[in-house]
């Protein structure tokens, strides 16, 4: 049943538009390999043509019995915080399942009760046992990339310890994008099968897919976000396929979004894979 995913919203908030972030990480050399005035700090500027950034991030407890969950959730609460100190202005979409225990949402409660948090919360209620529903939780955080309809840019991660390394890779693939006038910047990982049986693969020589690390969508001038929203619903779609799997696997989220984007050329004409 396509109604097996029931997106509860949990309130949210807007954030005003930035005009650039700055980062320092220690390197000698900057991304095109022009040495540092200090020799030792550098200072990465990316100026956005519309707003600042909208992170999308997925929290879920993965079975009743799940004893590293409290360390996942004071690693997502701390993400956040870290992201705000890092691109002032920045706003979050966290996606949780519902498992995750009262507790979790009182705190999460507390951060809709703060200004300072621009938190948007997504809850899924799950209508089926079915084991490995938890990564449908990863799945859904690639909704934003192209349902989004404000001016920021949207960033799909997982959740990193070292938020000085996110900052610089997100920068690097940033400048990127704006040399190649492209709206979409995608990491991706290389399978180890000749070719995709399921002919979803990234268009690139070889069998690659989507890495949820890091993704990056702008709103360029809309035209690939609409051309992903033809294509229907994302959370329909993936409860329509795996409505008759037994067992949902792990990287269904990377699947998912890669069969869901194959059905049109958005990939082709706007997306930069690194």
């Amino acid at each position: 049943s396509t109604g097996s995913l029931n997106d509860i919203g949990i309130g949210g908030a807007t954030s005003k538009p930035s005009k650039f972030f700055s980062i320092k990480t220690k390197s000698d050399r900057d991304v095109s390999g022009a040495e540092s005035k200090t020799g030792k700090v550098r200072s990465i500027s990316v100026k956005f043509r519309s707003a600042n950034l909208l992170f999308s991030v997925a929290l879920f407890k993965a079975g009743r019995e799940s004893p590293r969950y409290q360390f996942y959730e004071n690693s997502a609460l701390d993400f956040i915080n870290q992201c705000l100190m890092k691109f002032p202005g920045c706003s979050f979409h966290l996606h949780i399942n519902d498992l995750v225990p009262k507790e979790t949402l009182l705190r999460l409660e507390r951060l809709l009760g703060d200004e300072s948090y621009k938190v948007k919360i997504h809850r899924y209620n799950f209508k089926h046992s079915k084991a490995g529903t938890c990564w449908l939780v990863n799945a859904m955080r690639y909704r934003a990339m192209w349902e989004h309809d404000g001016p920021e840019t949207v960033c799909v991660c997982d959740i990193h310890d070292d938020i000085d390394l996110l900052a610089q890779q997100i920068c690097m693939m940033l400048s990127c994008m704006d040399r190649l006038g492209r709206d979409i910047g995608m990491t991706h990982w290389e399978s180890d099968d000749d070719e995709c049986l399921s002919s979803v693969a990234l268009p690139l020589r070889g069998h690659f897919h989507v890495d949820g690390g890091i993704c990056l969508w702008k709103k360029g001038d809309g035209t690939a976000r609409k051309m992903a929203r033809e294509k229907g619903s994302f959370k329909n779609y993936c409860a329509s396929i795996v409505h008759e799997s037994t067992v949902i696997p792990r990287g269904i989220d990377e699947m998912l979004v890669d069969a869901f984007l194959a059905a049109s050329d958005v990939r082709e004409r706007y997306a930069m894979f690194l």
